[in-house]
This record gives structure tokens, sequence and C-alpha cells, in this order.
């Protein structure tokens, strides 16, 4: 099975890994799928003499930037709700965490502001290893899991922590076979930035001043049990108290100078 994993930032200071896990069976067809409604998308685009969308970016079509400039809620929201359909529609299992990159930085005072998203990033990864095991048994009695993630500026540290993390949890790593970098081409990586996204846009809800309800893209992919449902976590301040005993994130402060 496949488990991929995104990340996202948001304005409240939080920082988000989405990740979504499966068998490569339903992986295929997913793929199918989501491919089939970029191109359904596109042809009514280019029908109406506009820009065509490359890919499914969940940040910009939140905010109708890039790809999805020109566009409007009542356009966005049906087009998401097909993506999500195609998720509930076969055995997916969910992880959303995150963490507040303020504590992150009052836990680790030494982490410079420039590698503050990557040490975000190898901290909710190091989380997320033994839950993607959880769920991966979940799926099957003896798993193989292959990590996928979307290589980029701040997951510099993930192969790392990866190797690091398996050399402390023996009975966990062994289900992981292997782990290798993607890019957005690779589709299931844009349903995970979707899952990183929504639990990203969930925390800085909690944080605003105004309470907002959650999301419907969120509740849709917590909530549908049609898939293997989805979960939730916060990494806060004890959590990131007990990675500093562990020295998990030191160790690779001082390497790094």
């Amino acid at each position: 099975m496949s488990a991929y994993i995104d990340e996202s930032a948001g304005r409240y200071k939080t920082f988000a890994l989405g990740c979504a896990i499966a068998k490569g069976t339903e992986w295929t067809w997913i793929k199918r799928d989501w491919k089939k409604c970029l191109e359904r998308k596109n042809r009514e685009l280019k029908r109406a003499g506009r820009k065509c969308i490359s890919r499914y970016h969940a940040s910009d079509c939140e905010s109708f930037h890039g790809d999805f400039e020109g566009w409007n809620v009542a356009e966005k929201r049906p087009f998401v709700a097909e993506l999500l359909s195609i998720i509930n529609k076969y055995h997916v299992h969910i992880l959303g965490i995150t963490l507040d990159r303020a504590e992150l930085l009052e836990v680790y005072p030494e982490i410079k502001a420039e590698s503050l998203d990557r040490e975000s990033y190898a901290a909710l990864a190091w989380l997320l290893f033994p839950e993607i095991a959880r769920e991966a048994r979940k799926l099957d009695t003896r798993p193989a899991v292959k990590v996928i993630f979307e290589h980029g500026r701040v997951s510099q540290h993930m192969v790392r922590t990866f190797d690091r993390w398996r050399a402390f949890h023996l009975a966990d790593a062994e289900i992981f076979d292997s782990i290798e970098k993607g890019t957005w081409k690779v589709l299931p990586l844009q349903a995970a930035d979707l899952v990183a996204f929504e639990s990203m846009k969930d925390r800085d809800n909690q944080k605003d001043k105004t309470k907002r309800d959650r999301r419907f893209p969120l509740k849709e992919l917590m909530g549908d049990q049609r898939h293997g449902g989805g979960r939730g976590f916060h990494l806060g301040r004890e959590g990131l108290e007990r990675l500093r005993l562990g020295n998990i994130l030191g160790e690779r402060e001082v390497e790094n100078g």
C-alpha cells in the first residue's frame, strides 16, 4: 500500500501534514477518477474560453490564485465536492496533524527562522509515521507501506527523519517498504494536499477571533465511514517538549550548525 504526504502552512502559525493511505488497487481507481475530474473541468473551461488548470492545488483553489484565477465560491464548491467524493468512494484512510510554529520556537529557541517550516515538517513526520503504521494494520494484517512525499523546500529533512524514526521504532519500522520523493504531478499527492490544507484551516479557525463551524471538506474527509474514516491530531506544547527530551530535532540543529 502507499501513504501519500503533503504539507500546508497557515496564517495563524499553523503547520500541517496531510496523509492519505490506501492499497495499490484503490489508488489505481482513485487516480483514474481524479484525472477524469480534472479533464472534465478543463473541457468546460476551454469551451468557455478560460484558463485550464494543471492540477488541483488547495491553497490556490481556496484563494482563486494561479490556475484558479477568475473562479468563485459557486464554482469552487462543486469541484472540490467531486474530488472529495472520489476519495470517499474508495477505502482510503485519512490522517491530518498540526502544530503551532510559535510553540515550536518556544520549545526550540535555537531553530533559525529560515528553517522553521522544515523543522515543523520533521516534528510532525515523527508523529505521523506510527499513525501510518496503525492505519496500515487496519488495512492489512501484514502490510508493506511505501511512503511518497511531495519534495520541496520544506521537506528536506523527510528522509533523514524517516530513517531515524525507523531506528527508534523497530516494531513498526518493519512494515515500511520504502520512501520516495514525488511532485504535484503524482495525483494522489494532490489528495494529500487537500487533507493537509483542510487540517491547517481547521486549526487556524480555532485560533480566529471569529469562531467558525468546521468546513465542509473536512467534515466529509473525517466523517465519511465509506472509506476508512479520518483522524486528526495536534502536536501541542507537551508533545513538543517530549520531542525535546528525546533530542529528536536538537541533534539535527547541531549537525546543521
